[in-house]
């Protein structure tokens, strides 16, 4: 008796639901996010990026050390005299 004084109708309340349900849930507003675990999944996110980046640079080291080593002889003009070649 009082649901009904007051407003509230038991017999539509099912319908109510199903309508409620059936709307959007609210979009999250930016000042509700929680900064601590935004800054924890940032920090995770950096470190993943860290890692690759160190395992791409660790990865090339057998094609870098070469290169530089090219490089510097090539940058002080050196050359091999004789060597190991057949005579004419």
């Amino acid at each position: 008796m009082l649901d009904v004084v007051f407003g509230r109708n038991p017999a539509h309340d099912g319908r109510r639901a199903r309508k409620e349900t059936a709307m959007k849930p609210e979009q999250e507003r930016f000042w509700e996010v929680d900064l601590v675990a935004l800054l924890v999944q940032w920090w995770k996110d950096i470190a993943i990026f860290v890692a690759t980046a160190l395992t791409f640079v660790v990865l090339a080291l057998p094609v870098i050390i070469p290169a530089l080593i090219m490089w510097f002889l090539l940058s002080i003009n050196f050359t091999i005299n004789g060597g190991m070649t057949l005579p004419p």
